[in-house]
């Protein structure tokens, strides 16, 4: 019985191309030490948009100022 789950669960789950194009697995033809690094690097490059997004953004007096926003 167990064996049997076993082999059912084994035949239905998803070949490693759709894992891949998921994003679930990385790219077979990518060392893993690359993708550790692309993946920390995309972190650090939103990490940085982000925070000139928030340095650039207008302050609430102008805001308020405009109209956009109201207290």
């Amino acid at each position: 019985m167990l064996a049997d789950n076993l082999k059912r669960g084994l035949a239905s789950r998803p070949e490693r191309k759709e894992l891949e194009e998921r994003g679930i697995l990385p790219d077979e033809h990518v060392s893993p030490a690359i993708v550790g690094k692309t993946k920390e690097l995309e972190k650090h490059m939103l990490s940085d948009s982000l925070n000139t997004k928030l340095t650039q953004r207008p302050k609430v007096e102008e805001v308020m100022e405009k109209g956009i926003l109201s207290r």
